[in-house]
């Protein structure tokens, strides 16, 4: 019997003790969102057309809590060395703003206090679409570019391809390239 009472009084202590604790900080990266999605490449006359949609998702695979945009990168590369040079630095071409998420946890928010299950929400996709025409190109110039998804505080997300550009107008070669992958002969 008293040693009954000494285990209870054990676990009544160790309840205690954890109650309020949580896991581990995790760092601001593994809330960082997952690559864009459906990258298309469209090269123009005069320009390179670039869509995409948002990432759903952060990199552990949970839903976005905060997007706040898009940084659209690009550096020119004159060989493959270039391309694998991290002292050529990439020129940010634009910051675009996402407000996709914002958007979705605003109408969540209005479903729970209406009584609505939050989870079926969905929001116009249209707010998930984007495009940027880069008119700065130059005949004959190889670029590569890249599209890094950020979060609150500025947090980079993944980018899964860098996109090559050998610019000849509409007749442009445009090849995509898996982040890390090693950057075929002929570039």
């Amino acid at each position: 019997d008293l040693m009954l009472k000494k285990i209870v009084l054990v676990l009544i202590l160790v309840s205690a003790c954890s109650c309020g604790r949580y896991d581990v900080p995790s760092p601001p990266e593994s809330f960082s969102p997952e690559a864009v999605r459906y990258l298309e490449v469209v090269p123009q006359a005069n320009a390179v057309l670039f869509r995409w949609e948002s990432p759903e998702a952060d990199v552990r695979g949970e839903d976005l809590e905060t997007l706040d945009g898009y940084i659209v990168a690009r550096k020119e590369i004159r060989s493959e060395k270039d391309a694998l040079r991290d002292d050529i630095d990439y020129d940010e071409l634009v910051v675009l703003q996402d407000n996709s998420v914002t958007e979705l946890v605003r109408l969540q928010k209005e479903a729970r206090e209406s009584g609505k299950p939050a989870r079926r929400v969905k929001i116009d996709p249209a707010l998930q679409k984007f495009e940027f025409l880069d008119t700065k190109v130059k005949p004959g110039a190889t670029y590569l570019y890249k599209i890094i998804p950020t979060n609150q505080g500025g947090v980079e997300g993944a980018i899964e391809q860098l996109v090559r550009v050998y610019f000849r107008g509409m007749t442009s070669d445009v090849s995509f390239i898996e982040s890390g992958e090693i950057f075929a002969e002929n570039i």
